[in-house]
């Protein structure tokens, strides 16, 4: 997947992403090869799509490498100036959900339901089984 077309501009907006941008600000290039837009950054083998690191691996979304790469090829703008504000602007992502981190971010006590209908086929009124969850404070009492 090609992560710097327009059409996926949303992405490099997301919070988690933001904090990848700024950690590519202090990532050094051992070796770019231009032509075939990939590169090496400590051990990591970096294209504009791909890493070999964890981060990626995990996410399979862009990690600092990729941002750094597309960076030093005149691909992305990583500009730190802006990079705080948007972070700064936007404090809550929705990739907390995603990805909890109980670092800064306060979570706001929840008490609700959640059901689930699972369907025996395409039928709406084929119901075969069903799942309650009880949430109080963030925390599931019962399921």
């Amino acid at each position: 997947m090609y992560f710097f077309s327009k059409k996926n501009y949303l992405l490099h907006a997301e919070y988690n992403q933001l904090e990848r941008q700024k950690k590519a600000l202090n990532l050094e290039m051992a070796s770019v090869n231009r032509e075939n837009k990939t590169g090496t950054i400590k051990d990591y083998k970096v294209s504009l799509d791909h890493c070999t690191c964890v981060d990626f691996q995990k996410h399979r979304k862009p990690c600092k490498h990729i941002y750094r790469l597309a960076f030093e090829l005149g691909i992305f703008n990583l500009d730190a100036e802006k990079i705080d504000a948007q972070l700064a602007a936007n404090p809550q992502s929705l990739n907390v959900v995603y990805e909890p981190k109980r670092s800064h971010y306060s979570l706001v006590p929840k008490n609700f339901v959640v059901i689930d209908f699972e369907t025996a086929n395409d039928f709406k009124n084929s119901i075969c089984q069903m799942g309650i969850a009880v949430v109080e404070n963030n925390s599931i009492i019962m399921t």
